[in-house]
């Protein structure tokens, strides 16, 4: 077996090619012949690119190819409602995709036409890490398409059973493969996780959507996948052959197998069963498009970026996933409150701009941006952290990403940073108002710089060292301790010598704040009927310190348990941002007590932010605190991550990782 050469995170796997944008096309022919495999379901619009072919000046060939099937499809059209309905389903599903084929066709046709002299493109430079991704999320597709088939919610599935076509076996072995020669596999990225929580969708509520979807992605990768695999293995492999690429049988003939079965199961579909599946053919294609783009990670339009001036790289545009609320929320989140949006976005800073171009990898989820997203609230406007989030605008969060490209001198390309991001894939920022940061890693994970490390644990150093001044041998009460500043501010107080007791909203939190990470004692506030009564048998002797997080009636019962002169450190008030009801504790308590109630936000203590970051990662590194994190993939998942925040879904700081 040949070994694979060491190749650096920047080497190309096609460094000669140019490339523009690859979506996957719809395939010319099904029949059984290997030519017709190998026309299949090519990339559209990247002749010169995934054809492996030197770009042809003129168009002229692709006109004497693209006409006469589209004066097939003409006549076919004329003579029948359905074209291709007299041979079978699967032939009307032909004729759909070359309909979507020559459309695409005709465009570069007339964009070539009046633009003789094609401009220079960027070249597309995969990578290996690039290539792992592509097949990490691919496996991700085939074990969902596995899953649904065996499970078989509709007996319909039960016919692609072991089709010989299935994927996810030799996957493995690849990836295997791969993870011997060194390299490290990766996580599923977000297209990947979101077309196979998109199949997961179809396949329990509209099978007819489901099987365009599976018949589409295997024929995909029987033909213009493979010829992808075998150009990999020339470049960088040494001629190695993936499993992913082989097949036991006659691929042909297990292809006409699997047309025969959907041909069968099609004849009991009702017209409007059938055009149903055959609208989800684009959208196959395009989910399949995203995931190869994996290989490279960047979109190019030649027609619309200037020319890159000598020395200077050629400019890149991505695609931007953003994730937006489509109207105010003022009621308990749900997901059709929120939009996914794909913009265009340019990889380039302007001359004389001190704009930052950030590829976002993990951004912060938040329970105060519900104050945000209302229609109103008197909150909105006594800080730059409240202010009011408008539909459709991009939702700023803390996060941790990559600058691709930079026009402040104090940052520069491949530079990890910390700061106000968005919720999306890519966010431009400027470093002031972004309170943006170069961050080293310190040898932990990068989440550890959201969450611990981040606004999260600089919010509950803060509160507890800044606000409250909590002394050792004080006594110290947390409310959802066991979420990302709570759990922090529980074990900070422990090793400050206190006794700690925290509140969480179930037993398995309960056991994990008092076995994982030290706290003396904790309930779960659920099974109380009387918070008041819980807290005094808690704190025989009375509060200091009440770190509070929820508000409501938790702050009631604490002010009533608290000892003269205590504290309040007022950091969040979750249980009121979704309901009507709010705290009033009896201010007779505040007067007699001297009870101090302070509201804080991160942002007003970054003078101390250099003596946070020392004490906790010291911390960090000896063990003597524990980093709580729950994280969820892909830019998709942010709604249902911000609403479970509320539910209670979460343990320790939430967090979206969006890239590798």
């Amino acid at each position: 077996m040949p070994s694979l050469n060491p190749v650096s995170p920047s080497q190309s796997l096609f460094n000669k090619l140019r490339f523009r944008t690859p979506t996957f096309v719809a395939p010319t022919s099904f029949s059984n012949s290997n030519s017709s495999l190998e026309s299949s379901f090519l990339p559209r619009r990247v002749p010169s690119a995934l054809r492996f072919k030197k770009s042809t000046a003129g168009i002229s060939t692709v006109r004497m190819k693209t006409v006469p099937l589209v004066s097939a499809t003409m006549a076919e059209k004329s003579k029948k409602r359905y074209p291709g309905e007299s041979k079978g389903f699967v032939e009307e599903m032909r004729f759909v995709a070359m309909k979507l084929h020559t459309r695409d066709q005709a465009k570069e046709g007339e964009k070539e036409t009046k633009e003789p002299q094609e401009a220079p493109v960027a070249k597309w430079e995969p990578t290996v890490e690039g290539y792992l991704r592509f097949l990490v999320d691919s496996k991700l597709v085939y074990d969902t398409l596995d899953k649904i088939i065996a499970k078989a919610v509709f007996p319909s599935y039960a016919e692609f059973r072991d089709t010989g076509l299935e994927r996810s076996e030799a996957l493995a072995k690849d990836l295997e493969w791969f993870k011997e020669q060194g390299y490290v596999i990766p996580e599923p990225s977000s297209p990947g996780v979101t077309y196979a929580r998109y199949l997961e969708e179809l396949s329990e509520k509209d099978p007819q959507a489901f099987i365009c979807h599976f018949y589409n992605t295997y024929f995909a990768h029987t033909a213009g996948g493979r010829m992808i695999g075998r150009k990999v293995a020339e470049r960088i492999l040494e001629n190695k052959e993936l499993e992913f690429y082989k097949w036991d049988g006659d691929l042909s003939q297990l292809l006409q197998n699997v047309r025969d079965k959907l041909n069968k199961v099609a004849e009991s579909w009702s017209r409007e069963e059938k055009d149903h599946c055959l609208e989800e053919t684009e959208k196959s294609f395009k989910h399949s498009g995203e995931i190869l783009l994996l290989v490279s990670d960047v979109v190019h339009r030649h027609s619309t970026l200037p020319l890159p001036l000598a020395g200077e790289e050629a400019a890149m545009e991505v695609m931007n996933r953003v994730v937006a609320i489509r109207h105010h929320i003022d009621e308990f989140p749900v997901e059709s409150d929120f939009e996914l949006k794909s913009e265009a976005l340019i990889v380039s800073v302007k001359a004389g701009c001190d704009d930052i171009v950030v590829k976002n990898l993990y951004v912060s989820i938040d329970p105060y941006q519900i104050n945000r997203m209302k229609s109103h609230s008197s909150s909105q406007k006594t800080s730059s952290f409240a202010t009011s989030i408008k539909p459709a605008q991009p939702i700023d969060a803390y996060g941790v990403g990559e600058v691709l490209a930079s026009g402040n001198a104090d940052f520069k390309k491949g530079d990890l940073v910390a700061g106000l991001l968005h919720w999306a894939e890519y966010s431009i920022v400027k470093a002031q108002t972004s309170l943006l940061r170069q961050i080293d890693s310190m040898g932990l994970p990068l989440t550890n710089h959201i969450g611990i490390l981040g606004f999260s644990g600089l919010t509950a150093y803060a509160g507890l060292f800044e606000v409250a001044k909590v002394k050792e041998g004080e006594t110290v009460f947390v409310s959802a301790a066991s979420g990302s500043v709570g759990s922090l501010a529980g074990q900070l107080a422990k090793l400050h010598g206190c006794y700690v007791v925290g509140s969480a909203g179930s037993d398995e939190k309960v056991a994990l704040l008092k076995e994982k990470l030290g706290f003396d004692e904790a309930f779960n506030y659920k099974q109380e009927k009387d918070l008041t009564s819980t807290l005094e048998r808690y704190f025989p002797d009375g509060i200091d310190v009440y770190f509070d997080n929820v508000g409501g009636e938790m702050l009631e019962a604490a002010v009533a348990n608290l000892k003269a002169f205590g504290r309040v450190a007022l950091c969040g008030v979750i249980s009121e941002y979704t309901s009507s009801k709010k705290a009033a504790p009896k201010m007779l308590d505040l007067v007699y007590k001297r009870i101090k109630v302070e509201g804080f936000l991160a942002g007003d203590f970054l003078n101390v932010y250099s003596d946070f970051i020392a004490m906790v990662s010291q911390y960090l590194g000896s063990r003597k605190i524990e980093s709580l994190e729950d994280v969820s993939i892909g830019v998709d998942t942010i709604p249902s991550a911000f609403i479970g925040l509320f539910k209670g879904d979460n343990i320790g700081k939430k967090i979206v990782k969006l890239a590798v």
